[in-house]
């Protein structure tokens, strides 16, 4: 066995190939060690490098017309220089009879709004027969840390009436800037 320069007796070597194929040309190749170098801060551009999914077991109702937070989610980013998007999912109806009601709803970083849909008209005419709306709300936030902070879905109700975000789920998702 040659030695290499430091004296060892394990041999060194290196690979460089653009394609690396079983000898078939098809099937899996498959990795007994793991490969090292690569980490979340190393992936490319527009690479997604953490997702998360939030939920609540209540609904979130209201019929005040300030905010109300009814979702919230702590989460750590992987890194110091990523875009973390945010998607919360709900259906929306009226709590009233006979009415419509107006919602606002955010979604907020640490209290701060990244992402509004405004005024959405939810009707009804009767308890038994509510008319829904489903509703996505999205924000983008473009993080500069890796220190845990809230992700939020408020609400709150334009004219008084009892607003209701039912069965509300928050997914986070991190991408390599």
């Amino acid at each position: 066995a040659k030695c290499n320069p430091n004296g060892d007796t394990r041999m060194t070597s290196k690979l460089k190939t653009d394609v690396l194929e079983t000898v078939s040309g098809s099937g899996t190749i498959a990795l007994t060690n793991q490969l090292s170098g690569m980490t979340s801060a190393s992936m490319p551009s527009g690479s997604v490098i953490k997702v998360e999914r939030s939920a609540t077991a209540a609904d979130g109702t209201t019929t005040s017309q300030s905010d109300q937070e009814i979702l919230t989610h702590n989460y750590t980013p992987v890194s110091s220089s990523s875009k973390i998007y945010v998607q919360v999912f709900f259906t929306a109806y009226n709590n009233n009879t006979n009415t419509t009601a107006g919602m606002r709803t955010s979604v907020k970083r640490a209290g701060v709004n990244i992402g509004i849909a405004d005024k959405i008209a939810v009707y009804t005419s009767t308890t038994a027969d509510r008319f829904q709306a489903a509703v996505v709300v999205t924000g983008e936030y473009t993080n500069s840390s890796t220190t845990a902070a809230d992700f939020e879905l408020w609400i709150k109700s334009f004219d008084g009436g009892a607003v209701v975000a039912y069965d509300p789920y928050m997914i986070i998702t991190e991408v390599a800037n």
